[in-house]
């Protein structure tokens, strides 16, 4: 036997049915949505970490540059002061001896220059690796697992020079884009 449902009663079920599929479909359309605003959020804040900690990159990588410079430099003057004093040294001529005494005073005073300013460099250096850890740890947490590791390889690297110092950035620039799917 088969029981007719009353037509109020199919009109409820209908209606109550779609407002159903229609809860449903708004949960399942919140989800989605959800997940694309996390998915923007993290990429949002992997791009702002990325841009912050390549600004210390490269201000490490012209540090570097510039004490291998200042180190080549001070090297250059630590050579001509030996030569300078072998001369005076070396030299009969009153006349020559107080040219390489000018010429001595010029080269130390140059290289205490040299050095002071190796003394700065050395400390924006620390300032900034110590900023570019600080940094860095954004990637540990934000991810991916190859942007982490190539920050652990530019650390591993820091202390060499600044062409090696370079390509290690150069690795992490490409796994940064990479990540956040830029394409050249």
């Amino acid at each position: 036997m088969t029981t007719a449902l009353d037509p109020t009663t199919q009109i409820l079920l209908t209606v109550f049915g779609a407002a159903l599929v229609t809860a449903l479909a708004g949960f399942a359309g919140a989800a989605v949505q959800a997940r694309r605003d996390h998915r923007r959020w993290v990429r949002e804040r992997r791009f702002d970490a990325y841009v912050d900690w390549l600004k210390y990159a490269h201000e490490i990588r012209d540090v570097l540059e510039n004490i291998e410079r200042l180190g080549s430099e001070k090297n250059q003057l630590m050579v001509a002061i030996k030569t300078a004093v072998e001369a005076r040294i070396t030299s009969d001529d009153d006349l020559e001896k107080a040219k390489r005494t000018e010429e001595l005073t010029a080269h130390r005073a140059k290289a205490a220059s040299v050095s002071e300013e190796l003394v700065a460099v050395n400390a924006r250096r620390k300032s900034n690796l110590a900023q570019l850890i600080e940094r860095g740890t954004a990637f540990f947490l934000l991810g991916p697992k190859p942007v982490a590791e190539a920050a652990s390889h530019i650390a591993d690297v820091m202390g060499t020079d600044s062409v090696t110092v370079s390509r290690a950035v150069e690795v992490m620039e490409r796994e940064m884009r990479r990540a956040l799917k830029i394409t050249r």
